[in-house]
């Protein structure tokens, strides 16, 4: 019986990437789906849903392909990387 997940690579300990984002509050669902559709890329939390502000967790080896999914986005809602704290 195969087992799930059996084509991601092994974790080897290093941290996730953490990155807190703002876009527009519709597009935090749309952003979040995505992410959980590809499995192990990464995990996303609403930080503060009025404003839109995300927090992205990203695991290393797939750096990468989140980048390329929030170039996507970025095509079509504006979408602004803020420092781990913000006001």
């Amino acid at each position: 019986m195969p087992r799930r997940f059996e084509n991601l690579p092994a974790h080897d300990g290093r941290p996730p990437r953490i990155m807190v984002l703002q876009l527009p509050p519709p597009a935090i669902q749309y952003l979040t789906a995505h992410v959980e559709a590809s499995d192990g890329i990464g995990v996303v939390r609403t930080l503060d849903e009025g404003r839109g502000i995300i927090e992205c967790w990203v695991m290393p080896d797939f750096q990468q392909e989140f980048d390329a999914l929030l170039t996507w986005a970025g095509a079509q809602w504006p979408i602004q990387k803020l420092g781990r704290e913000f006001e």
